[in-house]
């Protein structure tokens, strides 16, 4: 690679070493000449080289080699240009945080879902305008296990609604060199989901041996997925927001201690979560 300068640069060796002069040769992945200002011509690996930065341009330089300078000389500087933080090549990373509930899914009378946890894994293409693969698993416990109807009460126990969308998105963002970028994405996919299995001894008020377990077991549904994520990338860990909703419907089994046979039921919840999350690009 050749070309002329007319400016002095400062050449950084990774054994410490600081060369002042202008760059009188480059020969990419192999060798780099310089004439220092006591007109001395020192050569170097490419491999030696940490930086160069530009130092102070000079009017004049006796031409002492038949290759002329490189203008690429003159374009470094002292940090090394990083495609991966420039938002121009895609990133793979791990991602957790926390699972917020909203709307029929917090309700009480409803999904009764508490605030929870999210992971996952993330693809992201480079460039302003590209796409996005996420597959995350998230958590939610529940409190169904306490109700008073008329003069029967019931205690329990209930596990956590389990949620593992998969989804993809168009995303808009920045591609700034300084290693901070931003992007939008709206969202599609589908969700696997696992309804908690609740579990309640039913008692008659005044009879203290007149009760009955209950037990509804647990139900898997899979359904069509929509959302939007919004994430800040910085140097070192992603900061993100992603929301989800879909509405499975679940089909599961019921059984009554004091009956001698099972139903089945079926019910539809409203799973609509918001993740808050930390990621590490790798």
């Amino acid at each position: 690679m050749h070309g002329q300068n007319s400016e002095r640069s400062i050449t950084y060796l990774k054994n410490g070493s600081i060369i002042k002069g202008v760059i009188l040769e480059i020969i990419p992945d192999s060798t780099i000449k310089i004439q220092t200002a006591d007109e001395s011509i020192l050569i170097f690996k490419m491999s030696e080289v940490e930086k160069i930065e530009k130092y102070a341009p000079v009017d004049t330089i006796r031409t002492v080699s038949t290759y002329p300078v490189p203008v690429a000389a003159a374009r470094y500087t002292a940090v090394p240009y990083d495609k991966k933080k420039s938002g121009k090549r895609g990133t793979f990373s791990i991602f957790g945080g926390v699972a917020f509930p909203t709307g029929d899914f917090d309700d009480e009378t409803n999904g009764c879902a508490n605030t929870g946890f999210c992971a996952g894994l993330q693809y992201v293409s480079g460039g302003q305008i590209g796409f996005l693969i996420n597959l995350s698993l998230i958590a939610n416990p529940t409190n169904m296990g306490i109700s008073s109807v008329s003069t029967y009460d019931a205690s329990g126990v209930s596990d956590s609604w389990i949620t593992i969308p998969l989804m993809c998105g168009l995303k808009i963002g920045t591609t700034n060199s300084n290693g901070i970028n931003l992007f939008f994405a709206p969202l599609i996919g589908f969700c696997i989901s696992t309804s908690p299995e609740i579990r309640l001894e039913i008692s008659q008020a005044g009879y203290n041996n007149s009760y009955a377990e209950a037990i509804m077991e647990p139900g898997v549904a899979c359904a069509v997925a929509y959302g939007a994520e919004l994430e800040i990338n910085l140097d070192m860990v992603n900061i993100g927001a992603c929301y989800i909703a879909t509405k499975p419907k679940f089909e599961s089994q019921v059984s009554i201690s004091s009956y001698s046979s099972n139903y089945d039921t079926e019910f539809q919840q409203s799973i609509w979560i918001l993740q808050l999350y930390l990621g590490i690009p790798f």
